[in-house]
């Protein structure tokens, strides 16, 4: 999903470049786009955004297509349960959410082991 959102990012920069006359305003707004989609900060929110737009997506497609709202939707949803689309749908959503916990979890662990070696390693050259 990340390299869908680049493609977007190229084709709206492609596209400003075609329609401004300027073309230093469109490098500029391209170094910008290729900085920030390269930087590891940038890199998390596109996968964050992306992730999340999977989930929320799926989820609303769900609950339109797979889910009865009803009272007779719960029974018959028990007898006739849910096709192979309902199912791929639920577990696409189920995962894209897990991965955006795992993501942040990974985020918060690296970022408290990189302040924890800086300070380690800070005072033991402060101490010599």
């Amino acid at each position: 999903m990340t390299i869908t959102l680049l493609t977007v990012f190229r084709f709206l920069i492609i596209m400003s470049t075609l329609s401004d006359s300027k073309s230093s305003n469109s490098l500029k707004l391209m170094d910008t786009v290729s900085y920030v989609a390269k930087s590891t900060i940038g890199r998390f929110f596109l996968t964050f955004i992306a992730l999340h737009t999977a989930h929320f997506t799926t989820a609303c497609i769900y609950s339109n297509w797979c889910i009865d709202m009803s009272f007779t939707g719960f029974f018959t949803g028990m007898i006739n349960g849910h096709g192979p689309i309902c199912h791929a749908l639920m577990m696409v959503a189920y995962h894209a959410q897990h991965n955006i916990y795992t993501l942040l979890g990974t985020a918060a662990v690296g970022v408290g082991i990189t302040w924890l070696t800086e300070n380690i390693f800070t005072d033991t050259k402060k101490d010599r």
